[in-house]
Parts: structure tokens; sequence; C-alpha cells
């Protein structure tokens, strides 16, 4: 089913070309993260751990990007127009002396160029790439929303008082050019699939994280704390 990718997905998706300083170099992480994001997550060893740390970096603290795509090199390579993303990532797994992804490090805090949105002060990353991301191959990054509810209460405030709702949530989303941004959101914007009940007497703490794949399959994943 992957041969039916569109095949200017799989030329832009990812160019060896450049890619490792040196043959003993392992891939990034966030390549496989790319590619498997886009072919909706297929089963193998690499996926797996793609996935998994797509979602370690919503779980909290602290919720970082889900995808990186700046520490994936991406340019342009005669050739790569004719390969799946799957096909893609097993180029690359060939052109690395070890076979598994390199996952950044966790004891150190990620550094990243970032402005503020005047409005929220959320964070904007900034990453400048030589290739068009505002093509439609990269929707599936820009599908990618993250919502994090700091803190929900819809409870009674005085004795005998009404309930009174109160929150505190932000979305993160990737603009056209792919930069990460976090802006404020209320509780009428939150999914339902996040599983937060607006009943008097709830309250609710979590993260949770949806994309669309390239075959249109959407899917989710909620971490409460």
């Amino acid at each position: 089913m992957l041969n039916t990718f569109r095949s200017s997905t799989a030329g832009l998706a990812i160019a060896a070309s450049g890619l490792f300083a040196t043959p003993a170099a392992a891939y990034p992480i966030d390549c496989a993260i790319f590619l498997c994001l886009v072919g909706g997550w297929p089963f193998s060893a690499e996926c797996s751990e793609a996935r998994e740390e797509f979602i370690r970096r919503i779980t909290p603290y602290p919720v970082e990007p889900p995808l990186q795509l700046w520490r994936c090199p991406i340019g342009g390579s005669a050739g790569a127009r004719d390969l799946t993303p799957m096909q893609r990532l097993n180029q690359i797994k060939r052109n690395s002396a070890v076979p598994y992804p390199e996952v950044p490090s966790k004891t150190l805090p990620t550094t990243v160029q970032a402005s503020f949105l005047d409005q929220f002060r959320s964070p904007v990353v900034k990453i400048s790439y030589t290739v068009d991301l505002s093509s439609s191959d990269f929707d599936v990054v820009r599908s990618i929303r993250v919502w994090h509810v700091h803190g929900y209460s819809y409870r009674v405030t005085e004795r005998e008082g009404p309930c009174v709702e109160t929150i505190r949530a932000e979305l993160g989303t990737y603009n056209d050019r792919t930069e990460y941004q976090l802006t404020r959101t209320g509780a009428d914007a939150i999914p339902s699939w996040m599983g937060m009940k607006r009943t008097c007497g709830s309250s609710f703490r979590g993260v949770g994280v949806e994309w669309t794949d390239t075959f249109g399959a959407h899917d989710y994943e909620v971490v409460r704390y």
C-alpha cells in the first residue's frame, strides 16, 4: 500500500544527500518520526521507536514539539522522487552504520531558536529550510495538534453557589513554514477525544496530540497527569 504514496511527498520527505557528516553516525530520530508519520506508522522496530519518542515528547513535564523537523536535514537529491517514505527510511538506514535512529539526550535541555507571539507570549520555533515547506507535501506536519490542559475545573467555589468553570490550556500547531507555535485556547475548543468532562464537580489535567496521515486516517494519544 505504501507504493500508492504521492511521488512528490516521497521526493521532498527526506533527502539523504549530505545527511551524515560521518559514515558511523546514527540517523536523527526526527527523520524516522516524519517518515513513519507520513506512512501511517507502519509496523517496524524503527517506527515503533519513533512513535514512542513522538509521544514521550508530549508527556509532561516539559511538553515539547512532538516532531522537531529542524533536527532532520532536508534538501534535494537525484532519484529521491521515485522512493516511497519507507524506502527512503531504508536508504537512510543503509547510509548509517547504526541501523536505529539516534534519540536526543533526555538529560540535556532542548535548545531551539525561538521568538514570541505578542498576544500570548508563547514560543514560535523558527527554522530555515532549503525546500518549500508550504506545499501540500507537508500537510501531515501541519495536521499535528497538541492540546495541553494545564488545569481545568468546574466546581462550586462558594457555599451553595453556582458551578464556576476555569481553564488554562494551550494549543500547539505547525504553520506553513512548519514552525511550531503555541496559543491559548478555551474549554469549547478542546476535542471530545481528550476525555475532559464538563460537568459540575469535574476537573482535568492532561495533554493530547492528534494528527492525520497521508491516507486521511486520523489518530490521537492522550496522557493524563
